[in-house]
Formats: C-alpha cells, structure tokens, sequence
C-alpha cells in the first residue's frame, strides 16, 4: 500500500509497447489528473526510453527528474510503467511540501563515502584527541568501520544496519588486523567501535556531510541496556573487597584497584599515574588537565591507608610510573588487562556476580555524596563533564538504599 495520501497504481494510460517505442525526441505524456507531469522520452535512437517527471520547486521554479530506464529488468529497464506512475506521485508529492527531490538526489550522489569522511576526520580532527585515544580511533576505523561501511554514503546509512553491526561485534568479537575476529564478543568492544562511528558521524553534521548521526541513538540504548545490568556494591560487600584488596596490595595490580576505589578515579588515570603528579608527603594527587577527561586538573586528596600502598609502589624503586608494567611491552605502564585479570580473581574468590571493576568508582562517588557532600562538590572530584552523569550516581545511591531495606525487611520477615 502506498504511503502517500493517493495511489496511483493500476491506473493505465501507457502500454508496455507505447513506451517502448516511443520515438527519438518526442514525449508521451499521462493524462490523467493524478501524476500531472510524467512523461516518457528516448535519448537515442538504439537506446532504452527514459521516464521523467515534472514538478514545481519551492520559489515556483520548474523542474525535470530523471526517474530510470523504462522497461524491466530483461528488457535492460530500470522501472515499469506502474512503478513511474507511484514514483512520480511520490516527487510530486514531497514538492507540494516544499522539498526539491532532484536537488536532493543531487546531494545525496555528492555525498562523500564513509571512508571518504573518515580519511578527512582522521587528517583534520585526529590532533585534538588525547594521545592516548588517538591509536584507538585509527585502529578501529581501519579494523572495523571502513571494512564495514567504507564504501557506503553516509547519508545511506540507517539505525537499524549500525545496530546490526554493534550486535555482530558484541557477539563475534573485534576484528584483528589479519581480518578474522576473536570470537569472543564483549560490549566493551562493541561500546568503543560505536562511540567512535558515533564521533566520525558528529563530525560529518558539523561540516554538512550528513544530518543525523545514526550512531548516537543507537549507542544510547546500548548503554541504557548496560545500566540496567549493573549493580551498585552493596555495604557487605565493599567490607569483603577491602580486606581482600589490602591483604595484597603488594601486588601492584591490586594496588591500583584499591587506588581506584580509595579516590574514586577512572582505572585509565591510575594506570597512566606519573610520579610527578603524586606529593605523597602532602598527600595529595594533581591530576593534570590534559589527561583529565574534563581537561581541568584535579586536586584529589589521599587518605593515609592510600599514601600507605602507593609509598610501598616508591619503595620497588620503579621509574616514571606509579605503576610500571608488569612485561615488556610497548606501553610504559600497566595496562588495562592486568588489572581486569586482578578485579577478575577477585570476583571469582569473593563469589561477586553482576560487578564490574568499575562499580569500584561508581561506589566511592555515591558513598561521597552519603557522606554530605554536596552535589557541587560530588561533580568536582568525580571529574565529570556533565551534571547529567554526576546525578546518575546520586540514582544509584537510592538503588542501594531500596536494596538494603529489601534485604532487611526480607531478615525480620516482613515480607517483599
């Protein structure tokens, strides 16, 4: 059924051998009063008729579009005459709107390929990231997004095939740099080839390459779909993960982990902690602007247990890293996977389910502002960008508050 207000399917007043024939030059025109303008035309004498359609654009300007081939497929046609008829109506109908549809073609042939932006993305934006993001964005455009979408136009891609592509990633995993993929999907990886797609398309709407940013819908449901699966650390919990962590803080990926939860900082920034940020005799750490994701440095205070594990890090006489790696390795320090594999043993050994390493963070922020802190200085020592993001840790604070009193009225036997 067509979606315009009128069909015009069925309604004949061409035949296939009228059109066909129609002779060099001349023009055939539909008479009936509901797709005014269509006509037939042949370019050259041996060549297949062609069928266009007039229409008034906005400013009273007249125009003729080019619609396709007439005939089918076997003929060496592009469209029948009942699909030039729906076609036409279409055109006509959208400038009545006030829409230009052959201008719009137009721009939508012009429009440069997914590949085509990400090349000029990566000559003029790829400066302005963090030097450490910078490595990450090349290699999942050259791994995952050109090979996906490159050849496509950006202003032919939809919601619905980004999504599919997300679900692929999060399922078989990234790809690597021979071409296969590791199997093993997670939605950390299929979260980042998103976020960067997403930050590819943004910079196509602000230089007018595109309109919308079909990736930035589809990312936003994806991470309201991972909020719902996680869980804040709940009070019995933290005691046990305390004890744990400090009876092994010699170990420095677990001294990172109890730096993480102990000043409520992303792991990136403990991991990639200099010592010339860290003035343990004030114990004090100046996170410095531009690794802050903020860009405004820091000043975060270290309570004397933290001053305590980090003088045990000075006293292995490492180099300019708090927490050096544990390999040889290209990364001058540690990186993310020794302090998963760390927040992974102990998950397994304190028998922890529906935790990430992150809930660490997201636990000291919220306990903070328990604390009376205000919301001002909640949003300062958490780093954040948004307020938005500041107040989803105040949510989470009365999701452990409703965990609590189910617990405790599930004790006294007072029921659900």
């Amino acid at each position: 059924m067509s979606t315009y207000p009128f069909t015009v399917s069925g309604i004949r007043k061409w035949t296939k051998e009228q059109v066909r024939t129609a002779p060099p030059g001349k023009m055939l025109r539909l008479s009936h009063p509901r797709v005014p303008g269509l006509s037939v035309r042949a370019k050259t004498p041996n060549g297949n008729p062609y069928f266009a359609v007039e229409y008034v654009a906005a400013g009273g300007r007249r125009k003729l579009m080019t619609l396709g081939r007439a005939g089918d497929a076997a003929e060496g046609g592009e469209m029948t005459i009942a699909e030039a008829e729906e076609r036409a109506a279409q055109i006509r109908y959208s400038a009545r709107d006030g829409a230009d549809p052959a201008a719009e073609r137009r721009a939508r042939r012009e429009a440069p390929t997914v590949a085509d932006l990400a090349a000029e993305f990566l000559e003029k934006e790829i400066g302005r990231l963090r030097e450490r993001t910078s490595p990450e964005y090349k290699r999942y455009i050259a791994q995952e997004i050109v090979p996906e979408f490159g050849d496509r136009r950006v202003v032919d891609l939809t919601r619905a095939e980004v999504a599919a592509w997300h679900k692929r990633i999060s399922e078989r995993g990234a790809r690597r740099k021979d071409g296969t993929r590791s199997g093993k999907g997670t939605p950390v990886s299929a979260n980042r080839a998103l976020s960067i797609l997403s930050g590819l398309l943004s910079y196509g709407v602000r230089t007018g390459a595109v309109q919308d940013n079909v990736a930035r819908v589809a990312r936003l449901r994806n991470k309201e779909k991972d909020r719902t699966a996680e869980r804040p650390i709940e009070p019995e919990e933290w005691t046990r993960i305390r004890d744990y962590l400090l009876a092994r803080v010699d170990d420095p990926r677990f001294a990172a982990l109890w730096t993480m939860a102990a000043t409520g900082c992303r792991m990136a920034h403990v991991e990639s902690m200099p010592w010339s940020e860290i003035d343990l005799d004030k114990a004090l750490w100046r996170l410095a602007g531009d690794r802050a994701k903020n860009g405004v440095e820091q000043k975060i205070g270290l309570d004397p247990v933290t001053v305590g594990v980090l003088r045990r890090q000075e006293g292995r006489g490492v180099g300019t890293y708090v927490f050096p790696p544990l390999r040889v390795s290209g990364r001058p320090h540690m990186g993310r996977r020794a302090t998963q594999d760390a927040w992974e043993e102990l998950r397994e050994a304190l028998g922890l389910d529906g935790l990430r390493m992150y809930s660490l963070r997201s636990m000291t922020i919220t306990l903070l502002y328990a604390a009376g802190a205000s919301f001002a200085e909640v949003h300062e020592a958490a780093g954040h960008r948004s307020m938005e993001v500041t107040q989803r840790y105040i949510r989470n604070l009365e999701a452990l508050h409703e965990t609590v009193a189910k617990k405790r009225a599930a004790a006294l036997g007072l029921g659900d």
